[in-house]
């Protein structure tokens, strides 16, 4: 939304059942981010991905904001 893109989530550390922690230095938290993009997307375009403790992002530049190209001649 106008140019906005925001993103959340929570993560959260989990210890096998019969594990005893002495120190503790990953906790639980949670993440709200919002980026100004430089160009508009095509909404309807937007990919998302979460593999491997990496989120991808795929959004496409809008038609009407790509450059134009003009041929001279």
């Amino acid at each position: 939304k106008n140019n906005l893109i925001r993103i959340s989530g929570k993560r959260s550390v989990d210890y096998p059942e019969k594990s005893s922690v002495h120190r503790m230095e990953r906790r639980d938290m949670k993440f709200d981010r919002t980026l100004k993009l430089p160009a508009r997307v095509d909404a309807s375009q937007i990919n998302a991905d979460y593999k491997n403790g990496v989120l991808k992002v795929v959004l496409p530049r809008a038609e009407e904001d790509k450059p134009k190209m003009i041929k001279v001649a």
